[in-house]
């Protein structure tokens, strides 16, 4: 399961929704706890695909690197990577399977019209050949409650 902490949901929310139509990508930062991926807190990366951002991101791997030391020195890993899918649902593409590494989960965010839609978590086989949904579990709101979605 993956479970967001809620500054953490705040800025994954904030940036995509500032990204808008582009897709928005970032860091998700935190620890492994069992069976769980507790982010702590999300650092929002450049997309530096370098044609149109609207359904294509890539990570700026420098910035990748920083926010890998970012986590270290707090003793967190990078457990993942958060997009955002202007306008469309939030499923993991054959072109996001193509880029993933296996070690990560991704988070895929959905957003329309400018505001968040829903969200959903993949984790790619070590192959990289299919990938299996994660549990979520989403603060709402400006509150600290939680809404936790399994598929």
């Amino acid at each position: 399961m993956l479970r967001v902490e809620l500054e953490a949901w705040r800025e994954i929310l904030s940036h995509a929704c500032r990204s808008y139509p582009d897709e928005a990508c970032g860091a998700l930062l935190g620890l492994r706890e069992q069976e769980e991926r507790r982010v702590y807190e999300a650092v929002a990366l450049s997309n530096v695909w370098p044609g149109s951002k609207r359904n294509r991101y890539r990570v700026d791997p420098l910035e990748l690197l920083r926010a890998e030391r970012h986590a270290r020195q707090r003793g967190w890993d990078v457990l993942g990577i958060y997009h955002s899918h202007p306008d469309a649902a939030p499923y993991f593409s054959r072109t996001d399977l193509e880029q993933a590494c296996p070690w990560y989960c991704y988070l895929v965010v959905s957003v329309r019209d400018g505001a968040f839609a829903a969200a959903r978590c993949w984790q790619p086989n070590d192959e990289l050949t299919s990938v299996i949904e994660q549990a979520i579990c989403l603060p709402f709101g400006d509150e600290q409650e939680e809404t936790c979605q399994e598929y």
